[in-house]
């Protein structure tokens, strides 16, 4: 990485322009004038007036440069600033524990100013126990507080012998900090000796950069050490290119507009877009946002309100649907295409299909299906059901007509490899055992994966694709494993609704120390979750059987979430509505989630 270079200002400074042009103007006239020319000399120290302007000149340039200097950041930061001590000392060149088994080494740092980058020394001495993957976290207070940033990285070091880890948040704690790290091999270190403060070293033995909690062991002894780290991203450092993009990302972050690639629509049934799904934002009612498409399109019409757009058609065909993200100062923050995909389902497949629904609590519920079932094959209801026929529903949960396979609390991972998943068979992923033994069917057509909340807790909000790579890595065995044993079989990624606004996530997780307890953290999280699932579902080893199905935008978590009225404080029996659940919808939030399931397999086998 390089460092932001030097960016030279000009001669005078804005501020200083003014002042610099009236002296100038004073000694021209001074010069200028006869009886006062030796006066105007003398007050710039020259023999003559060319030679006075040059040393006002000089003069400016050399205010401008003693700025540049004030202002451009130091290269590096020093101890007393990472502990804000004023006695220690550190030993630069010498790293200690090299002949040992350790992989990872965990410190103190005491309070740090904001920082989004760390640079330290780490040294990978034995050959035989390679170093190539290093994990980096900081925490709040000890070795098992609050992970306030967490970076995997491969091993590789600069010039200098240094890495670099740029992580994704920047990091901003009134906290003292644990800096730690843990490799995939093994690692001396390079000593930080501190006096006046007591950061216990840790170690251990681990050699594997991937979990998110390890058991450390103490280093006991007369004097500290811990790992040196110097920390970029605040003031007082020189920051690389990347920290300082980083950086401004996170001080002015554009509003991400949810752009999936189509939303199903079914002819003659109404269409809402909720604002809170397309544009990632606290509260929508702050921006100006603007949507727009054909008024008028095949018989139907769009329409903003303030909290969704309604759409409706005639007829099948596409519509696209522009969405633009404003200040009210009318500054462009964000921006996105929808298109709605309107399609008429009017028969049932020709021949039977195996429909297997498999997801966590929220399917586990046992709602969401159920209404889905009934809107294709059944009759009556609200909306009508189609009755169409040669649908099964499969699963060993639920009951028939609409059996499932939902696992409350439940992951990908747990799907993938726990013996106690449906999907295992001694112990390995096996779908032939599960489909035909299990189940007792001759294969599966069409299965809908759910999943997603149970990976969510975070220290940090998972809003981008990458920071879910872990997690769906095994959402990639369930489809690769499917795919080997069932390639005829399609499935969709349902997108997942975001949280409760209202106080639900107080109501189950408390606060900001828990990792659903803040919602702009959890609703950055859940837009990085769909974007991953789409990038999935569009690369090319799964493009071909994978599809994505958005529910966010079509989710009203404002209303369709638990409430209950509770008193506003604790002295005043009037009452307000408040949050019960943080992810759990309302009946009317699981017909939601329904209905996105239904026009999606309406719209793909009964045209």
């Amino acid at each position: 990485m390089s460092t932001v270079p030097s960016i030279p200002l000009p001669a005078y400074r804005p501020s200083e322009r003014p002042a610099v042009d009236a002296l100038l103007t004073k000694a021209d006239s001074s010069l200028q004038a006869d009886q006062a020319g030796p006066k105007g000399l003398e007050l710039v120290g020259a023999a003559t007036a060319e030679e006075a302007r040059t040393s006002i000149e000089a003069a400016s340039l050399s205010q401008g440069a003693k700025a540049d200097s004030a202002l451009q950041p130091s290269s590096s930061i020093s101890l007393e600033n990472n502990y804000q001590q004023s006695s220690t000392s550190l030993d630069t060149s010498t790293f200690l524990y090299e002949a040992s088994t350790f992989s990872g080494w965990s410190g103190g740092v005491g309070v740090v100013d904001p920082f989004s980058e760390v640079r330290f020394k780490i040294r990978s001495w034995n050959p035989a126990i390679p170093i190539t993957q290093v994990r980096v976290r900081i925490r709040e207070n000890n070795e098992s507080g609050v992970i306030l940033a967490n970076k995997l990285v491969d091993f590789t070091l600069d010039s200098k012998g240094y890495l670099r880890v740029a992580f994704d948040e920047v990091v901003d704690s009134d906290l003292p900090l644990q800096f730690e790290y843990l490799t995939d091999g093994v690692c001396g270190i390079l000593q930080t000796q501190v006096s006046g403060v007591s950061p216990t070293l840790r170690y251990t033995t681990a050699r594997n950069p991937s979990p998110v909690s390890n058991s450390w062991v103490t280093i006991t002894g007369s004097v500290d050490r811990i790992p040196f780290v110097e920390f970029y991203g605040n003031p007082t450092t020189q920051i690389t290119d990347e920290g300082l993009a980083k950086i401004a990302e996170k001080a002015v972050l554009p509003i991400r507009v949810n752009q999936t690639t189509f939303v199903d629509g079914v002819v003659g049934e109404l269409q809402q877009l909720f604002l809170r799904g397309m544009a990632e934002t606290l509260d929508p009612s702050m921006y100006d946002i603007r949507i727009s498409s054909p008024y008028a399109y095949n018989g139907g019409a769009g329409k903003q309100f303030p909290r969704y757009y309604e759409v409706s058609a005639s007829v099948s065909g596409n519509q696209t649907v522009d969405v633009k993200v404003y200040s009210f100062g009318g500054e462009l923050l964000g921006s996105g295409t929808i298109t709605l995909r309107f399609k008429n389902p009017m028969t049932s497949p020709a021949a039977n299909l195996n429909v297997l629904c498999l997801g966590d609590s929220l399917t586990a519920a046992n709602v969401w299906v159920p209404e889905m079932r009934r809107r294709l094959a059944g009759s009556g209801g609200t909306p009508a059901g189609k009755a169409f026929s040669n649908i099964t529903f499969i699963g060993t949960q639920g009951s028939d007509p609409a059996k499932h396979e939902g696992h409350s609390g439940k992951t990908w991972e747990w799907f993938a490899t726990d013996a106690a998943s449906p999907l295992t068979n001694g112990g390995s992923l096996d779908w032939s055992n599960y489909i035909t033994s299990t189940l007792g069917k001759a294969g599966v057509d069409q299965v809908y994966i759910m999943l997603g909340w149970n990976d969510a807790s975070s220290a940090t909000a998972k809003r981008l694709a990458s920071d879910w790579d872990f997690d769906t890595s095994f959402l990639n065995d369930l489809l690769d494993g499917l795919h080997t044993d069932f390639p005829l079989a399609k499935v969709t990624l349902m997108g997942t609704p975001l949280c409760s606004i209202n106080g639900g996530l107080a109501t189950n997780y408390g606060d900001a120390s828990n990792g659903l307890g803040n919602v702009w953290r959890a609703t950055q999280g859940v837009f990085g979750l769909n974007l991953a699932l789409q990038q999935i579902a569009s690369s090319t080893a799964y493009a071909s059987f994978v599809d994505f199905a958005d529910v966010m935008m079509s989710f009203d978590v404002e209303n369709n979430m638990p409430a209950a009225a509770k008193a506003v404080n604790t002295r005043n029996a009037t009452t307000e509505i408040v949050g019960t659940n943080g992810v759990h919808p309302s009946t009317s939030g699981y017909y939601q989630i329904a209905d996105v399931a239904f026009r999606h397999f309406a719209n793909r086998y009964c045209v």
